[in-house]
């Protein structure tokens, strides 16, 4: 992991980032573009952040699994540009470009951490930054479940397509007194709120809590296990180099790892006390209701008790989002559709916010 990176550079943004799975192409030419919005307001240095490897297990893990360095490939050329939308059809702001140790172009290592030159720009709350990179190679990096704007350019017109490598962070130089981090699977990076809404909980906490102090970074990811983060590869070392870390797993682990209440609680355990041997502070959350059945009902149910109430898990806080999302008669049924929708998210954030809040101020 590029250590210096994270002494210089925070997150700008609420969305979610990070390397899901593989795209698999014919070594041509692509052109993408992708669009975060910003939640800091200033002139920084920005820096944007690339792991050529898996973070975790995607799907049933045939196409990739976690910590798996992805082929090399070449990086033709990057830019910046701010920009008010994010329709790359309409979107005619002058780009920056983007350059690697002083070179516009890069070839990517297997399993290559990196990150862009600085470049400085004077950005507004609100704004659109987007990153526009041309590759080739055979197999690349992408968010495939990526619920911000990602667009592919083919026979000269835009079309959504997340195939292209996106930032883990989009780093800037803004000065913070603390950095938290929401580390999860897809219900933290925000699937089931409508496409770059930024409704999902974690951006809503975020926004509740936000002091112009802290750094917000999301690195939860669609089909995220709690079992691949306990494995300790590169995104372990994301979330260690914060200073709050909340954490929310164990959905993936019951239905597409089949995994019993034992080895999910020791997974936890280990998630747990490795942040902490790094100096975090750990606030672990319940498995949210996911419309469980049979067995794993009840493995959901052994999880969530273990978390409530036993002390070997070493969390310094934990909160219980199943009395927000969950159905009064039956409590694995979420009332907001299995990926909490805006209402869900909304209501959750609320109840959430003055917890971490606390543990932050602590």
């Amino acid at each position: 992991m590029e250590k210096d990176f994270f002494k210089k550079y925070s997150s700008a943004t609420l969305a979610a980032g990070g390397t899901q799975t593989v795209y698999e192409t014919e070594e041509k030419k692509l052109t993408g573009r992708v669009y975060n919005k910003l939640y800091v307001e200033g002139t920084f240095d920005f820096s944007f952040l690339y792991a050529n490897v898996t973070d975790s297990t995607f799907a049933d893990g045939k196409k990739s699994v976690r910590n798996m360095p992805v082929d090399a490939w070449e990086l033709l050329g990057a830019s910046v540009a701010l920009s008010d939308g994010c329709d790359p059809e309409t979107d005619k702001a002058r780009r920056t470009p983007l350059s690697f140790d002083g070179k516009l172009s890069k070839s990517v290592a297997p399993g290559e951490i990196f990150a862009t030159d600085p470049v400085k720009l004077t950005v507004k709350k609100g704004q659109y930054i987007s990153v526009e990179i041309s590759v080739s190679g055979r197999r690349l990096p992408c968010h495939k479940e990526s619920v911000i704007p990602i667009y592919a350019i083919e026979n000269g017109v835009w079309k959504p397509d997340p195939i292209i490598p996106v930032p883990a962070m989009t780093g800037c130089t803004r000065k913070v007194a603390r950095r938290v981090c929401f580390w999860g699977d897809s219900i933290t990076q925000g699937i089931g709120t409508p496409n770059n809404s930024y409704d999902h909980y974690s951006a809503k906490v975020s926004e509740f809590i936000d002091d112009g102090e802290t750094a917000f970074w999301d690195i939860g990811l669609g089909f995220g296990r709690g079992n691949d983060a306990a494995s300790c590869g590169v995104w372990m070392d994301k979330a260690k180099t914060n200073d709050v870390v909340c954490v929310c797993f164990g959905v993936n682990d019951i239905n597409s790892g089949g995994m019993q209440a034992d080895q999910i609680t020791e997974d936890l355990k280990t998630i747990t006390g490795e942040l902490k041997k790094a100096g975090c502070k750990v606030l672990v959350q319940t498995v949210p209701p996911f419309n469980y059945s049979g067995a794993r009902i009840d493995t959901w149910n052994e999880v969530n008790r273990f978390i409530l109430g036993d002390p070997s898990l070493g969390a310094d806080a934990v909160f219980d989002n199943v009395k927000i999302l969950g159905d009064a008669a039956e409590p694995h049924k979420s009332l907001y559709n299995p990926h909490p929708n805006s209402e869900g998210s909304l209501k959750w954030a609320k109840a959430l916010a003055p917890v971490l809040k606390e543990l932050i101020e602590k």
